[in-house]
């Protein structure tokens, strides 16, 4: 059966605040270095896999210990003691650590790295079931392996399962697998290691790639990410959504928060927005936790036309990235919506978090990009703006509020609540578009029926109503919804505009009792009113 060599990595992240100098960080590194007989085998370009593996290695313990001077590293090395004299079942109990886990001591790593012949059998089952009882205990301690093989187990183990278990049983270990010139069958079981721990495999051809995997790795591992490009704070209304030109920016975004930005998009011009987003950790009942993270593109009409999402699982160290793209079929606005869902299941449902008031915003990087001719177009009215009205709206006809055309309202509403307003009619005006933007707000309640509507009305001047439209939002998404209507006018002096939130009730209409009525925020909600 075919031997391998495996480097693995494991390192601990605990995450502190900066004036902590990083011998305090709980981080702990140990590398495990396979010298089975299959990495006497040679590259494509006639170097020995095990020639590579120590030349890369070295290396990168070289780097380590001139970056980060107090971190914890260790050695394990198996396949090295074998003796043809042994037996199989001897020889795969081979595994020795050689170099323990304490300051490192890049002397002492890189001369047992090259003392190893590459002469024993592939144990990876036996070595992480040793590699994991060479940290020190602690709960608070996340430990990380970055496992590189050119082979798969030889020994009868079963390394996914042991992986498993490592995390079922609390171990904070993280395996992130790399395949050093690997057949399809290994590439299998790498990834299914690496994904049992809930990290990430890589594929390594070459001993170049070798060292760009092992080096992508220490940067995402000792490296707290940090949102890169112009800071420019988005808005909570997409009524006074910053103009942005396309180009990098950087913010955070806290549970269950929606922000907009807006940037100027010709017709036949490509919009492409990524977003490069590092999730904040907390905790939540028995660790079930999942949190999305949204991209919307809204048209100068408020209409949907792109959208993607990213959930992330657990507390990791991965970075979400992800991208929505749209070739604009008209001029005028364009607006990117930025979202970020609070605490659910992974089907949605609700768990919050613990301590929601500790937890920091998810720095994230926005990449906007904007390509093709403008057609020769100048300046043109869609890019007009429109004035604000900050008005919360009376709660009844006889007490609306006076609103404009033409104008956004920002304001917020309630649960079970109503804002009314009044728009006198100019003479020539016709009929009148209406668009509302909301965020509903995250609750919970008796068994997960957790349903509310919007209602959106116009009225004549006798208050008779003479169009409608509403909306029904489950559960807890934290995107823009569109709630928009129009309606013929001609003949009134003056018309009467609500907009309504029900109580919250299951898909029947049957009202359901939420948990925490007091801690139920309200929604942020903008509406236009353009008159034609």
């Amino acid at each position: 059966m075919k031997g391998k060599v495996i480097i693995l990595v494991v390192i601990s992240i605990f995450f502190l605040i900066a004036s902590i100098c990083f011998a305090e960080s709980n981080l702990y590194i140990e590398y495990i270095l396979d010298s089975s007989n299959s990495m006497n085998e040679k590259l494509a370009g006639g170097e020995l896999k095990i020639d590579a593996a120590k030349r890369v290695l070295c290396g990168l313990i070289d780097n380590i210990a001139a970056e980060r001077k107090d971190a914890n590293v260790g050695l394990r090395i198996y396949g090295a003691g074998f003796d043809p004299s042994m037996s199989k079942e001897k020889g795969c109990l081979d595994s020795v650590l050689v170099a323990p886990i304490v300051p490192i001591d890049a002397d002492l790593i890189k001369q047992e790295v090259m003392a190893s012949e590459a002469t024993g059998y592939t144990p990876i089952a036996y070595t992480l079931e040793l590699a994991s009882k060479d940290f020190p205990s602690g709960e608070e301690n996340n430990n990380m392996i970055v496992l590189v093989s050119d082979g798969k187990e030889s020994c009868g183990g079963d390394p996914v399962a042991v992986a498993e278990q490592l995390k079922t049983q609390g171990y904070n270990i993280k395996i992130y697998s790399i395949g050093f010139d690997v057949d399809a069958q290994t590439r299998e079981q790498l990834e299914a290691i690496a994904l049992a721990t809930d990290g990430a495999y890589y594929d390594a051809k070459d001993a170049d790639q070798l060292k760009q995997s092992l080096e992508e790795i220490k940067e995402r591992t000792f490296e707290v990410y940090e949102a890169a490009g112009e800071a420019a704070e988005a808005s909570l209304w997409i009524a006074d959504a910053p103009k942005i030109q396309p180009g990098d920016f950087k913010d955070g975004i806290y549970l269950h928060e929606l922000k907009f930005y807006k940037t100027k998009v010709y017709k036949g011009q490509e919009v492409k927005a990524v977003m490069i987003v590092k999730k904040s950790p907390y905790e939540a009942h028995n660790n079930v936790i999942y949190q999305d993270f949204h991209l919307q593109l809204l048209d100068n009409d408020f209409n949907e036309v792109a959208a993607n999402n990213y959930t992330v699982k657990g507390i990791t160290e991965d970075l979400a990235t992800f991208k929505i793209e749209w070739e604009a079929d008209e001029t005028g606005w364009v607006y990117i919506a930025v979202s970020a869902s609070n605490n659910h299941n992974g089907e949605g449902y609700p768990i919050p978090p613990y301590d929601r008031g500790v937890i920091e915003p998810s720095p994230y990087t926005l990449k906007v990009k904007v390509s093709g001719e403008t057609a020769g177009e100048v300046e043109v009215p869609a890019f007009g703006e429109y004035g604000i009205q900050k008005l919360n709206g009376g709660n009844s006809f006889e007490n609306a509020e006076e609103i404009q055309p033409d104008k956004f309202i920002t304001s917020n509403i309630f649960i079970k609540e109503a804002r009314f307003y009044v728009m006198p009619i100019e003479k020539g005006l016709k009929e009148i578009k209406m668009a509302a933007v909301i965020q509903k707000p995250f609750y919970e309640a008796w068994n997960n029926n957790i349903n509310l509507t919007y209602a959106l009305k116009i009225y004549d001047e006798d208050w008779i109503e003479i169009g409608s439209n509403n909306i029904t939002i489950s559960l807890n998404p934290p995107t823009a919804q569109l709630l928009a209507l129009e309606c013929e006018i001609e003949g009134n002096d003056e018309i009467y505009v609500s907009l309504t939130a029900s109580d919250n009730h299951t898909v029947k209409g049957e009202i359901v009792e939420l948990y925490d009525y007091n801690r139920v925020d309200p929604t942020n909600y903008s509406l236009l009113i353009i008159g034609e």
